[in-house]
């Protein structure tokens, strides 16, 4: 057995962070390394983080997200290293209590792990005192597998809606939960699925945030043209969204969002909002669609469906995008050098 290290990671299936962490495992794995995974909510005080240790000889942690998984590191005497996750950067830090907690393991950990450059710059400006040195901006890799899933079947037989012959279903998938703002654009879609009865906007995805819930589904209730289907397995995920006209990304925050990694990876172009994690994926009118309101989104979804021209070069310049920027081997490379670096300094 090669060195172990213990990858503490939210490991919600469905969520951009369990195929993330999963992806880093193997590779971190195929270099010899030992790998534990472990849920950060799973754990209720630091005494357990501390048996968890122990019990399996931890010499090196991987936290992937600055507060759900980083408060578990606070006072450890193992080294580690930090992925931010994108909500802990760009939501979390305006609150005063997890803002400390994250100052705290910002500031012991080994190497500081981003997804684009522009979370290490606001980084940089929450944290002025951050050592560039140890900080490495690491792509996020894709890599999919999608099974034969048919949603349009599914939605005929299992979800109870009238599909006519050939639907367009736009596709959002993730855990449900505030920070992805699953009901900004329901409204319109509502208004945009009585002018076209041939559009739906499904939400694929298991319901992340238990207080959000009750807020979400009476939010959808008798909207036409929108369903919510729990989460699947990875491959018939996968299946979904190659089977989908277009991915939605509607998120208030993201760090770098793997469903539109992967629905570029599969030919499916992508629209999402005007945020910084997701400008720093997708070029507006070249590999994507960027939207700033629930209007132009439907504008953009008109443009889509209309200009025979539209998807195809989206989907070709996408998919040379992501053989280019979001390689696996590179990913592989990068992760395990830092992980040797930190383990031998």
């Amino acid at each position: 057995m090669g060195t172990a290290i213990l990858l503490l990671s939210p490991l919600t299936k469905g969520c951009g962070n369990f195929s993330t962490i999963h992806r880093i495992c193997s590779h971190l794995e195929g270099a010899g390394y030992s790998c534990i995974l472990w849920d950060p909510d799973t754990i209720h005080d630091t005494e357990e983080i501390q048996e968890i240790s122990r019990r399996h000889n931890i010499k090196m942690v991987l936290a992937l997200h600055a507060y759900k998984a980083g408060r578990h590191l606070l006072g450890t005497p193992l080294p580690y290293i930090l992925i931010f996750g994108g909500t802990d950067v760009n939501v979390y830090t305006a609150e005063n209590d997890k803002m400390k907690v994250m100052t705290e393991v910002v500031s012991h950990a080994k190497a500081i792990i981003s997804f684009n450059q522009s979370l290490l710059d606001t980084a940089m400006k929450l944290w002025p005192s951050l050592d560039a040195d140890k900080c490495f901006e690491i792509k996020q890799a894709v890599v999919t597998c999608p099974s034969n899933f048919s949603i349009i079947d599914h939605l005929r037989q299992s979800a109870g809606v009238t599909i006519p012959s050939d639907p367009k279903i736009f596709l959002f998938v993730g855990g449900v939960r505030p920070v992805k703002d699953p009901l900004y654009l329901v409204k319109h879609f509502g208004e945009f699925h009585k002018r076209r009865k041939d559009v739906f906007y499904v939400f694929l995805g298991s319901m992340a945030d238990a207080n959000f819930c009750d807020e979400f589904t009476a939010g959808i209730n008798g909207i036409p043209g929108v369903v919510h289907i729990p989460g699947l397995s990875l491959e018939d995920t996968h299946g979904a969204i190659k089977n989908s006209f277009a991915l939605v990304n509607s998120s208030r925050s993201e760090g770098m969002a793997v469903a539109i990694l992967e629905a570029m990876d599969l030919g499916v172009p992508v629209l999402v909002r005007d945020i910084p994690g997701n400008r720093s994926i997708v070029t507006n009118g070249t590999n994507g669609l960027v939207f700033t309101s629930p209007e132009e989104f439907i504008q953009k979804c008109d443009l889509l469906l209309d200009d025979p021209t539209v998807r195809p070069m989206l989907v070709s310049k996408a998919t040379e995008y992501i053989s280019k920027h979001h390689n696996v081997a590179d990913e592989r490379t990068k992760y395990i050098k830092i992980t040797s670096i930190v383990l031998d300094p």
